[in-house]
């Protein structure tokens, strides 16, 4: 199965900070300037850019870098920060009762001490009204509410 997505093409070794070009700043103003466009990828491949440093954004826009540019997404990714309780990915795992993640995967900021990941979710197809979108963001949210970062789930989010 291939799915659509917005891929950085710079490689980050950790989290850029505002200075650093892989900084959503820097990522958002590339893909305005069309200099990074969606690709159509498997699932093992966007496993593998995620897990080796490449910035995603799990919908397709069209027009610009916002919210407004929504048309259409089928990977839906929850960050766990863990920044009250502590949600093991075995007890994640448990709270997914129908919908199976395609993978989990530590952040930049994943210590030992305080676990930070991120679940990815795939759809069997795209989901094309940004209504239909935002109600499926927010269920996800609702699953793991009290362990996910509440301010990830704009579509135009951009994940390390």
């Amino acid at each position: 199965m291939k799915v659509k997505c917005i891929i950085d093409n710079i490689k980050s070794e950790h989290k850029p900070d505002k200075n650093e070009q892989g900084h959503i700043a820097y990522i958002k103003n590339r893909l305005n300037n069309n200099v990074i466009q969606e690709q159509s990828i498997s699932l093992e491949e966007l496993s593998s850019k995620l897990e080796n440093g490449y910035a995603v954004i799990p919908a397709v826009l069209k027009g610009g870098a916002n919210n407004n540019c929504f048309v259409s997404q089928q990977i839906f990714m929850i960050d766990i920060d863990n920044k009250e309780k502590i949600l093991t990915v075995e007890n994640a795992l448990s709270l997914c009762k129908k919908l199976k993640p395609i993978f989990i995967y530590a952040t930049f900021n994943y210590t030992n001490k305080i676990p930070k990941y991120r679940i990815v979710f795939c759809l069997d197809k795209p989901i094309i009204s940004k209504e239909k979108r935002d109600y499926i963001q927010n269920y996800f949210l609702k699953i793991f509410n009290e362990f996910a970062d509440i301010s990830c789930c704009d579509c135009s989010r951009v994940f390390y």
